[in-house]
């Protein structure tokens, strides 16, 4: 039997590390080795110009949005489509869609630090804004080991969306940036009688008029599709109770609380708990009181996690109820 020295494995390791000084975790490359200080200046002005690159596009979102919100348009333009139009030669369905791949943007940023796996151009972007905000991390992260260390593309985002069933055959944001998923008459009453809303109500998103009618003759509405636009309102209501488009909840939740007392929305039931919406509510004075479980509508996409209506009221400083809507009795009370 021969023998050897007691410290030959640790030559050999270290032999290995001069031979080999990097090593792989996480599909990074890893070095012991420290950069020189040329080497960090280098670093961090690539650095720079990859953030630039990304951020971009983000700032024309924006920069939009803030054109739209506070109406900068109006002394010569009536409508921000036509602003649009006469400006930069894209309709109202481009400029929306650079909103929301701005908003989607920066609300990923608020979910989480996403590092190498944050979206670097516009096609990126706009294949995460189709996926519902509770959606993108996972999406995200699957997007990264799906692309296995090379570039991330828009297809690869799209792909992994499939997979987690974030997005479906019936698109969750069809193109043109609406979202037109209407609620069932069945859903909707079932809804409407179990929060029992009172006073003066609204739906600031009509759609097919589902909630309208469950809340009664007297409800009023806007819908954007009949030039009438939520983001307009003025006035004060009781009750909100919509299916707002899940692109623009922050935007129609943001109007919502300054208009009214009591605000249902129908949504993922994450998406009350991404902290800048949370920040929003708590800022405005109100408070989260109850999530209403759903069941979801066999027409609808198939989103991967639960759907409630979320209720928020003025003054609320409780807790959080958790409730289920049955469906066996919402379905049988339309039948």
């Amino acid at each position: 039997m021969s023998s050897r020295p007691a410290n030959s494995g640790k030559q050999r390791s270290a032999q290995a590390a001069v031979i080999r000084p990097a090593f792989e975790q996480n599909g990074r490359a890893i070095s012991p080795g420290r950069l020189s200080l040329g080497e960090r200046r280098l670093l961090k002005r690539c650095e720079k110009i990859i953030v630039r690159g990304a951020a971009q596009f983000i700032q024309v979102g924006l920069a939009l949005r803030q054109i739209r919100d506070q109406k900068l348009y109006r002394e010569e333009f009536r409508t921000f489509e036509a602003y649009c139009l006469e400006k930069f030669s894209f309709g109202r369905a481009h400029g929306y869609r650079l909103i929301a791949d701005a908003a989607a943007m920066l609300e990923l940023q608020d979910l989480a630090p996403m590092g190498d796996k944050f979206p670097l151009n516009e096609g990126q972007a706009r294949e995460l804004a189709r996926v519902p905000l509770e959606m993108r991390v996972p999406v995200m992260e699957m997007a990264a080991e799906l692309a296995g260390g090379e570039e991330l593309t828009a297809k690869i985002i799209r792909e992994a969306a499939g997979q987690l069933g974030a997005v479906s055959g019936n698109k969750i944001m069809p193109e043109g940036g609406d979202d037109g998923i209407q609620t069932p008459a069945w859903l909707a009453e079932g809804i409407v009688r179990h929060f029992m809303p009172g006073g003066k109500c609204l739906d600031p998103c009509r759609g097919a008029g589902a909630f309208c009618k469950a809340m009664g003759p007297d409800c009023g509405w806007f819908e954007i599709s009949q030039e009438k636009d939520f983001m307009d309102a003025q006035g004060h209501w009781n009750w909100i109770i919509t299916n707002p488009p899940f692109s623009q909840i922050t935007a129609f939740l943001e109007k919502s609380l300054q208009v009214s007392d009591n605000i249902v929305f129908v949504a993922l039931v994450n998406a009350w708990f991404v902290r800048s919406r949370q920040n929003l509510i708590r800022s405005a004075g109100f408070g989260l009181v109850e999530l209403l479980e759903l069941p979801i509508p066999e027409s609808w996409p198939k989103f991967g996690l639960t759907l409630a209506a979320g209720w928020c009221r003025r003054g609320w400083q409780g807790g959080i109820a958790h409730t289920r809507l049955d469906p066996a009795t919402v379905k049988s009370n339309a039948d």
